[in-house]
C-alpha cells in the first residue's frame, strides 16, 4: 500500500492499557488492526505492526487509515468493548482560492471650483493687513 492510496484525513491508534484483548478490531479489519505477542492489539500500516508512542504512555504510535477502509475502522471503533480504539480525523487542506482580479482604481474626482462672491474674507486672512498698509501709504 502506497502513501498516495492512503486518506490523509483519517488516522487511528491504540490505548494498549485499556485493551482488553478481545480482537475485534483485529477480526474486522485486519489491514489495520493486528494482536501482538503480549494478546493486546496493536496498529499497523502497509502490514508492518507499528510501535508503542514514546511521546504518549501506553499508545501506540498513529496509523493512517486507507480511505478504503474508514467506515470499517470506525464500526470496529465502535463495536470494541474497551473502548481502546482513538480515531483522529483531520480536515482536508482546502484549495487555495483563486487571487480575486484587481478592481481598477477609481477616477479621481475633479475638484469642486470655489466661487467666491460676496464673501467676507477670514478674521485670519491678510488681506485687510494689505489694504490698511496700502491706504496709510497713499494718505499717510
Amino acid at each position: 500500500m502506497s502513501r498516495r492510496e492512503v486518506h490523509e484525513s483519517m488516522r487511528v491508534r491504540i490505548e494498549r492499557e485499556v485493551c482488553t484483548g478481545a480482537g475485534d478490531c483485529a477480526r474486522a479489519v485486519p489491514e489495520v488492526f493486528v494482536m501482538g505477542d503480549d494478546g493486546l492489539a496493536r496498529v499497523q500500516e502497509g502490514g508492518i505492526p507499528l510501535g508503542d508512542d514514546a511521546g504518549a504512555s501506553g499508545f501506540t504510535l498513529w496509523a493512517e487509515v486507507p480511505d478504503s477502509l474508514a467506515s470499517a475502522v470506525e464500526q470496529a471503533t465502535a463495536d470494541c468493548p474497551g473502548a481502546c480504539i482513538v480515531i483522529e480525523h483531520s480536515a482536508p487542506e482546502p484549495e487555495p482560492a483563486p487571487e480575486p482580479e484587481p478592481a481598477p482604481e477609481p477616477e479621481p474626482e475633479p475638484e469642486p471650483k470655489v466661487v467666491a462672491e460676496n464673501v467676507a474674507p477670514s478674521p485670519r486672512s491678510s488681506i485687510p493687513k494689505r489694504i490698511g498698509f496700502r491706504l496709510r501709504r497713499l494718505f499717510g
